[in-house]
């Protein structure tokens, strides 16, 4: 059993869950509507959030993904023929100044090793002066988008309810309103902008 299947009823309430406060940040900070946008993910992995920002009215001929696992980046492709991906490190990204009105970070931060810092100044780099970073990563023990951006505006909010208890609530109607409580979620999605 892989507890990350989207056949899992664990995992598609915190899908679920996720995808609800993102609607709500994206809107509420002005990022909406998504097409016309040109859109990077860093850390695209299989490309799974890109395939959910297509849902969201991203347009797919604006969407690029950078991994560098070159397994992952194989995985995408298969997954979403014709969008642009290409192997690369968050910490010195392949593209220049402004290119992307919204470069999205899920859980790419977590998954840094010693280049936090530098991660953060490419990404801000490849933002356009009127752009956004979708941030969404596991917050305890590790950096917020505060102390990542500092200088930055920043809008954030805690989502995702522990998936622990996620997988013991699943299916039993109590994942949406124990989430939001935001007492027991682990994961911090924000959108940040150039000071």
């Amino acid at each position: 059993m892989n507890r990350y299947a989207l056949t899992e009823p664990a995992q598609q309430a915190m899908i679920h869950g996720r995808q609800r406060a993102l609607i709500r940040l994206l809107r509420r900070e002005g990022v909406l509507p998504l097409g016309g946008k040109r859109i990077l993910e860093v850390g695209c992995g299989s490309g799974r959030v890109l395939l959910e920002l297509l849902s969201l009215d991203a347009d797919f001929r604006q969407l690029a993904g950078v991994d560098r696992k070159v397994g992952s980046l194989a995985a995408a492709r298969r997954r979403l023929p014709g969008i642009r991906v290409a192997a690369g490190d968050a910490a010195c990204l392949p593209f220049a100044v402004g290119t992307f009105d919204l470069v999205v970070a899920f859980t790419l931060f977590t998954s840094l090793r010693g280049t936090v810092h530098e991660a953060a100044a490419e990404l801000l780099r490849v933002t356009s002066p009127n752009g956004a970073i979708l941030w969404y990563d596991y917050w305890p023990g590790g950096l917020t988008p505060q102390q990542t951006f500092s200088g930055c505006r920043i809008a954030a909010r805690r989502v995702t309810l522990a998936p622990p208890l996620v997988r013991l609530l699943a299916g039993a109607a109590l994942v949406a309103p124990v989430e939001a409580l935001r007492i027991l979620n682990t994961h911090t999605l924000a959108v940040i902008r150039h000071a």
